[in-house]
């Protein structure tokens, strides 16, 4: 795994969603996963994983 980087911004309760889906299906579609950590009253935590060497067709040519 590559050493990460993180992080942190205030993010408006008002949006649909639809990022995090599209974000999603890139990830799987790289062979990688999202996580979610969730603590009342403290926020969200999304971890995005990607593997070292990326499946193929995983990005545009």
């Amino acid at each position: 795994m590559l050493a990460g980087r993180q992080v942190r911004r205030q993010i408006s309760p008002a949006g649909s969603g639809l990022a995090l889906s599209i974000v999603g299906k890139f990830v799987e579609a790289c062979g990688g996963t999202v996580t979610v950590d969730s603590e009342a009253g403290a926020g969200v935590v999304f971890t995005i994983r990607l593997p070292f060497q990326l499946q193929p067709g995983c990005l545009p040519p």
